[in-house]
C-alpha cells in the first residue's frame, strides 16, 4: 500500500514520520498529473502547492480548524488528503466533485473561493466569530497563486528535453519545488534549464519568447506594484533583437498591451498568440471526446 492510500484526513498526515513526507509529496504529484490529465483542471497551481498543503495538514486539523483558500482552484491536494481521493476521477465532471472548495462536499472545506482575493477578510471574520462564540479552533488563510505559466513551462521543457531560460525579478522567482523537480527531470532528458534575472540573457538566440500578464487572476490588487517591479521585463522590439531573427512571440492571454508586451510586438505575432489560445479549445474537445468514449 502506498503512503497516499493511507491518507484520508489531516490526522493521517500527523501519523507519518518525517521521512515519509517527501515520498508522500511525490505520490501526490504523480496522482495529480495522472488524474488531471484525464479530467482537465488547474494542474500547475496545484503541483506548486503540494508541500504547503501537506505542511498545513501536518499542523492543523481542517475538520475543525478553518482553512480559507484565496485562490480556490489550489484546493486539489487538500481534497485528496481529506477523503476525496477515490472520487478524484470525477473532478469537474457532472455529478462529481468540484474544482473549488465546497462546504457541502466536506466539513474540511471552510468557504467557497474562486479568484476572490478575499481570504484575509474572510479569515478575520471567522476568527472574530470564533471569539464571540467562545469556540476553540484556528483560522488559516491560504494566500498566493503558485501557478504562473513559468511553472508549466519548467515541467514541460524538462520532460521534453528542451532548452528553457526563465527571467524574473529576484523577488518573483519560480516555485522552488517546481524548479527542483524540473532540474531532476532535466538530468534524465538532457534538457537545459536556465534561471536568470536578466531578460536579455534569457532571450539570447531563442526560437520562441513567451510572456504572461504581470498580475494574474487573484493578484489584481498588486497590479501597480508588479508593474513597477516587472517594467524592465517587457517584451518589445529592443528585447527581440537579441532573439533569433525568426523567433515567434507567445502569450497565454489575456494580454495587457504596452505592459508585459508592446502593441506592435503583439500585433506582429497575433496569429501565433491566438492560435495558442485556440489550441486550448481543441485540447478540451479531445478530453471531452475521451471522457464520452468517442
Amino acid at each position: 500500500m502506498s503512503i497516499l492510500e493511507q491518507i484520508n484526513s489531516s490526522n493521517d498526515i500527523k501519523k507519518l514520520n518525517d521521512n515519509e513526507l517527501v515520498p508522500l509529496c511525490a505520490e501526490l504529484r504523480e496522482f495529480l498529473v495522472e488524474n488531471v490529465s484525464k479530467t482537465g483542471g488547474h494542474l500547475a497551481s496545484n503541483l506548486g502547492a503540494v508541500e504547503l498543503t501537506v505542511a498545513l495538514h501536518r499542523v492543523y486539523n481542517t475538520a475543525k480548524d478553518r482553512l480559507v483558500f484565496d485562490v480556490g482552484h489550489q484546493c486539489y491536494v487538500h481534497k485528496i488528503i481529506t477523503g476525496r481521493r477515490e472520487q478524484f476521477d470525477t473532478l469537474r465532471q457532472y455529478g462529481g466533485i468540484s474544482g473549488f472548495p465546497k462546504p457541502y462536499e466536506s466539513e474540511d472545506d471552510a468557504f467557497i473561493a474562486g479568484h476572490a482575493s478575499n481570504s484575509v477578510s474572510v479569515a478575520l471574520g471567522m476568527a472574530k466569530a470564533r471569539t464571540l462564540l467562545k469556540e476553540d479552533y484556528d483560522v488559516v488563510a491560504f494566500i498566493g497563486d503558485g501557478n504562473n505559466m513559468a511553472n508549466s513551462y519548467l515541467f514541460g521543457a524538462a520532460k521534453a528535453g528542451m532548452t528553457l531560460a526563465v527571467a524574473t525579478p529576484k523577488s518573483h522567482q519560480p516555485d522552488k519545488t517546481v524548479v527542483k523537480v524540473a532540474m531532476t527531470d532535466a538530468k534524465e532528458t538532457g534538457a537545459t534549464i536556465i534561471l536568470t534575472e536578466d531578460p536579455a540573457e534569457a532571450v539570447k538566440g531563442a526560437d520562441a519568447v513567451v510572456t504572461d500578464t504581470w498580475a494574474s487572476m487573484g493578484q489584481e490588487a498588486e497590479h501597480d506594484e508588479r508593474k513597477k517591479i516587472f517594467a524592465s521585463y517587457q517584451v518589445n522590439e529592443k528585447l527581440l533583437k537579441k532573439a533569433d531573427r525568426r523567433a515567434v512571440v507567445m502569450h497565454c492571454l489575456p494580454a495587457y498591451r504596452d505592459e508585459e508586451i508592446t502593441e506592435d510586438v503583439f500585433e506582429a505575432n497575433a496569429d501565433v498568440i491566438f492560435d495558442e489560445a485556440e489550441n486550448r479549445l481543441h485540447v478540451q474537445k479531445a478530453i471531452m471526446a475521451i471522457l464520452m468514449g468517442e
